[in-house]
């Protein structure tokens, strides 16, 4: 019943990476090329997971390919990880890639002229904190863009990268974090209700 492209992410074993990095001294963008590697090996392993639902392995390069993948009812899976590679940015503070798997994710959609990227994480949505660390913090259900980095929460779910962007989007006006961890969610985010949180252009 859905056309879904999924791109994977890199968990705790990115941030490993990323933190035996930065200890070594690396550049960001061989951070970036080395993060990518995680990503990229989750990918391969839920497309055979997903293998007898269609679910089929695809690279950067073959991002032209999707309408026929789409066509022929298969479910495409990538890294999420966009491919700045060596050629990464810079980051303002510390060495750690700002564009990393969210900003895929972002980025995918919004050339797809996707209306809403949907981003699937272990948390219910949006915290005003760190719900692991913090119990009192509190859910937020629906915020704008710019109203959130006015906020200036310490912690945020999502790479505040992909906050900046939703500001200035030609196509994709919203993002939907939605807990996977929690059976259904997903199926209900899919079908439009605003379950998790809604973060939008405003």
């Amino acid at each position: 019943n859905y056309k879904l492209l999924i791109c994977c992410g890199g968990g705790t074993r990115a941030r490993h990476i990323y933190s035996v990095a930065s200890d070594l001294e690396l550049p960001t963008g061989v951070l970036a090329a080395l993060g990518g590697y995680v990503p990229r090996q989750n990918a391969r392993m839920l497309q055979m997971l997903l293998a007898r639902h269609g679910g089929i392995f695809m690279l950067h390069d073959d991002f032209e390919k999707l309408p026929l993948y789409f066509r022929l009812g298969c479910m495409p899976i990538m890294t999420g990880m966009p491919p700045f590679g060596y050629w990464e940015k810079p980051t303002e503070n510390g060495r750690i890639p700002q564009h990393r798997t969210d900003a895929g994710v972002f980025l995918s959609a919004e050339v797809l002229g996707a209306k809403r990227a949907l981003f699937i994480k272990d948390e219910d949505g949006l915290f005003t904190d760190d719900p692991k660390k913090n119990p009192s913090a509190t859910h937020i259900p629906k915020i704008g863009a710019r109203e959130l980095l006015k906020a200036d929460l310490p912690d945020l779910v999502i790479e505040r990268v992909v906050i900046e962007y939703l500001t200035r989007s030609r196509f994709c006006k919203e993002l939907q974090i939605v807990n996977g961890m929690q059976r259904g969610m997903v199926t209900r985010a899919l079908d439009g209700e605003d379950v998790g949180t809604i973060i939008y252009q405003d």
